[in-house]
């Protein structure tokens, strides 16, 4: 047990720590390499184990709702006279935990005595000859009512004539007739209005391409305008500005100064306005795209809307439709009649009840004729004698029922009665659970119910209860699967063995690792170390010369992480193992991926690669 907790807390670490790699390599990532490294492996013993993990909840089973009175009438009322338990008490079998005033009970066995002894006296005072005319006067009452049966069965079977069935039947056929007629004419008109809706709309959709492409385009050229007009002019007031302050030394004559200046400025004015220009103008182009595009949209919008109300229903479709509606109609009503005239299943199949149970009567009747012909009439009688006999042993449990007993030791979970309270037999007055027997109500996903057997060990552990460590054993697997959003699960369930100590409560979250895998002592290597070469096992041996040699080997069982060898290699020897590491890089720092989780190994077996 020690080292199956080990193993569970192995396997918990080994998740979480794989959990933690994923997550670490989920970020942002430019680049990723995998590479190979070759180690070798000093094949030893150990313990192979594997566990299925599952969640479920603390059930009690043995669990009963007592109550006083085991039949009899519910609404009969009795009063409350003992109450011994409170919510919370532990009682032993045995225990008497309630009583009710037995009064009425006595007064009800009794009653049932007397009835005992009514039934006994009209058994010896049977009339032979009475009973005789009862019985024929039964026979003549059962003939009559069967022939009247038999009279109803006829008629409901053929209610009308074959001329009338054949009427109606050719006016469905012309009312059928008539409703193709007026489908096609609707599907023709549908059809023709409908497609030139459909081809304005296309023609619309068209349109509105064209008119966003010619916006792009002005708004395109619009924007190459005006930064070339603005580049001209940048170059324009550069020209002016680097002339000025320098260029009035290179000239003699002021006169040729000046002129160059106003030029240069000139130039500069002469820009503006072209950059001006070349605004206004691409404005004017965009608006005007803008306007078309609008005007577009209006266009297409109302084509659909148009198309909608087409396929809505236009006048001439409604009028077409109006004639489909009236032909079915026709066509339901002429049905409806046809259906009227045939004999209806349900009263013929009553009709035939009654004559099957007036047949019954009658045979019923002649038997008891016959019965108290030959004398056996009093056997009747005794039944009523024996059926009295019953109703006095039923007081009799009623009586005794009235004190309520622990059925088992248990905990009192629930009182909903004082004394002098007013309780009916079927009542719920003590609610009383075993909570020395535990199981865990849990369900296994399908990839995993063929590991779970009946007997399995399982160790169990509680949210409620951090420091809980319980033992358990699986119990039957259902054969039926539930099926979830997809998610197909089997239940199960596990007895809790070691609960002393434990204040367990129905409902708590239990997480059960259960044995599914746990073999002592057998010679591991690291499944990745196992390659295959045609239908055989291999791996890599590394001899004592260090050179390396291909060796065929026969396996065993497998967690998937290590796998048993049955034949082959002897423990410490050594073999390679070839372990792919997969990195990524991201924002300059390198982060390992590709954790993989599974079936765990515990004991000496193996050991981590040299």
């Amino acid at each position: 047990m020690k080292n199956l907790r080990k193993a569970i807390v192995a396997f918990r670490v080994i998740a979480i720590v794989g959990a933690i790699i994923i997550v670490a390599g989920c970020g942002k990532s430019s680049s990723s390499s995998s590479t190979t490294q070759t180690q070798t492996y000093t094949v030893q013993k150990g313990t192979l184990l594997s566990t299925v993990s599952a969640v479920g909840d603390i059930s009690m089973p043995e669990q009963v709702k007592l109550t006083f009175g085991s039949g009899g009438s519910t609404n009969d009322l009795n009063t409350v006279q003992e109450v011994n338990v409170n919510f919370g008490n532990t009682v032993k079998k045995g225990d008497v935990l309630a009583k009710i005033d037995t009064a009425s009970l006595e007064r009800a066995v009794e009653q049932a005595k007397a009835n005992l002894r009514t039934a006994q006296i009209n058994l010896e005072q049977a009339s032979s000859e009475t009973n005789i005319l009862k019985a024929q006067a039964s026979v003549e009452s059962a003939k009559a009512s069967l022939a009247s049966a038999e009279k109803d069965l006829s008629d409901a079977q053929t209610p009308y004539s074959a001329a009338d069935i054949a009427k109606a039947q050719a006016t469905v056929q012309s009312a059928t007739a008539n409703l193709v007629v007026a489908e096609q004419d609707l599907q023709e008109t549908q059809t023709s209005i409908i497609s030139d809706a459909d081809a304005a709309v296309r023609d619309a959709q068209v349109a509105l391409d064209n008119a966003q492409r010619s916006l792009d385009t002005a708004q395109k050229n619009g924007d190459v305008s005006i930064t070339d007009a603005e580049n001209s002019l940048s170059d324009a007031e550069k020209a002016y500005n680097n002339f000025v302050p320098t260029a009035i030394g290179n000239y003699t004559n002021l006169s040729d100064y000046l002129s160059q200046k106003d030029r240069l400025s000139w130039n500069i004015q002469k820009a503006q306005a072209n950059l001006d220009i070349v605004k206004s103008q691409a404005a004017s182009s965009i608006a005007t795209a803008e306007n078309n595009l609008a005007k577009a949209k209006d266009a297409l919008q109302s084509a659909e809307e148009n198309l909608v109300a087409t396929k809505a229903g236009p006048p001439q479709v409604q009028q077409k439709q109006s004639a489909v509606a009236t032909a079915k109609a026709a066509l339901d009503k002429a049905n409806e009649d046809l259906a009227a005239m045939q004999p209806d299943p349900t009263a013929i199949q009553q009709k035939q009840s009654a004559v099957a149970t007036a047949k019954a009567n009658l045979a019923q009747a002649q038997d008891n004729l016959a019965y108290v012909e030959a004398g056996y009439d009093t056997e009747l009688l005794q039944i009523k004698v024996d059926n009295a006999q019953v109703a006095l042993d039923d007081a009799n449990e009623q009586l005794q029922a009235a004190t309520i007993v622990a059925p088992f030791d248990g905990v009192v979970a629930a009182v909903n009665a004082k004394v002098g309270d007013k309780v009916t037999s079927t009542e719920e007055i003590i609610y009383l659970v075993n909570t020395s027997k535990v199981d865990v109500a849990s369900a296994v996903d399908e990839t995993d119910v063929a590991k779970v057997k009946a007997g399995q060990t399982a160790v169990i552990t509680l949210d409620a209860i951090s420091d809980a460590r319980l033992r358990g054993t699986v119990g039957a697997v259902s054969p039926v699967a539930q099926s979830t959003s997809g998610v197909v699960t089997y239940s199960f369930s596990i007895q809790v063995q070691n609960t002393q100590g434990y204040d367990l409560k129905e409902g708590m979250t239990a997480a059960a690792e259960i044995v599914v895998l746990n073999k002592t002592n057998v010679l591991l290597v690291p499944s990745a170390a196992i390659s295959r070469s045609g239908r055989d096992s291999v791996v890599q041996v590394v001899t004592a010369s260090g050179t390396t040699e291909q060796r065929t080997i026969q396996t065993g069982e497998t967690n998937g992480t290590q796998t048993e060898v049955t034949s082959g290699l002897s423990e410490g020897e050594k073999i390679l193992v070839k372990t792919s590491i997969t990195s990524s890089t991201t924002s300059g720092t390198r982060t390992p991926t590709g954790a993989r989780g599974g079936g765990f190994f515990i004991g000496g077996g193996g050991g981590p690669p040299d």
